[in-house]
């Protein structure tokens, strides 16, 4: 079930979603593999957005950082196939998507603060920022997959700490935070746990054995701080638990 869905919202088969197509074959490849079946009908685009979001996962600076991206292997003739899906199944998947016109209380929205944080520059100007989590305390932390480092923004002073990764094997993917507020990251061959405190960084592989790195994707922490993640490679979920060295 796809995170927020609406009361009442329908939901609709794998079939009805994406019918069989040469479409749905590019789709499958490029797409769902790294973000999965409700993704892209979530986006109610029109087909320069479309254009706009296929530009951008074949961008040079995100394929090289990403050298599993698919979307940079994308021929024309599938990009238009892609495009096609948008114009016809993806755009009848507004009754699934449901009415945007949220109530809004223009009282509290005049009270608003947006703040920007202008990201510093590594030396070497590489920096791919993936994911950010709001911690317990108010910090956010973020993966910096290009620079190879986790690190965290405290808004409150707008300074930023950048923790260094032992080497490209762990970049990161996905980060969250678990009760005693240590931020767990899912790394290319394994998972990273940094002491939210001190900045400590320990390492536990998923499988040392792997023929191929199975590239851990999304981590999510259960009630008894089982730590779990998807794992896109390997087509498999890694666990950790405190149990284990």
């Amino acid at each position: 079930m796809r995170i927020g869905l609406l009361k009442d919202e329908p939901l609709l088969s794998y079939d009805e979603l994406y019918p069989p197509s040469h479409a749905r074959e590019t789709i499958e490849r490029t797409c769902i593999l790294c973000h999965g079946p409700d993704f892209l009908p979530n986006k109610q685009w029109d087909e320069s957005q479309w254009n706009a979001a296929i530009d951008l996962m074949q961008n040079p600076l995100i394929t090289r950082a990403r050298a599993w991206c698919r979307a940079r292997l994308l021929p024309a003739s599938e990009r238009n196939w892609l495009l096609t899906w948008s114009r016809t199944s993806g755009r009848k998947q507004e009754a699934r998507a449901g009415s945007s016109d949220q109530p809004i209380d223009e009282k509290a929205l005049g009270k608003a603060m947006f703040v920007e944080y202008h990201i510093p520059p590594l030396p070497s100007g590489q920096r791919g920022f993936h994911d950010a989590h709001l911690s317990q305390n108010g910090d956010v932390w973020y993966v910096d997959a290009r620079g190879l480092q986790i690190g965290k923004m405290d808004p409150r002073t707008a300074t930023w700490t950048d923790y260094a990764l032992a080497g490209p094997q762990f970049r990161g993917h996905g980060l969250t935070q678990d009760a005693g507020g240590d931020i767990w990251a899912s790394g290319h061959t394994g998972f990273v746990r940094v002491d939210s405190k001190t900045g400590a960084i320990k390492y536990y592989p998923y499988n040392p054995e792997a023929k191929r790195p199975p590239h851990g994707n999304t981590p999510f922490i259960d009630s008894k701080q089982n730590v779990w993640t998807s794992l896109s490679w390997a087509n498999e979920i890694a666990k950790w638990t405190d149990d284990m060295p």
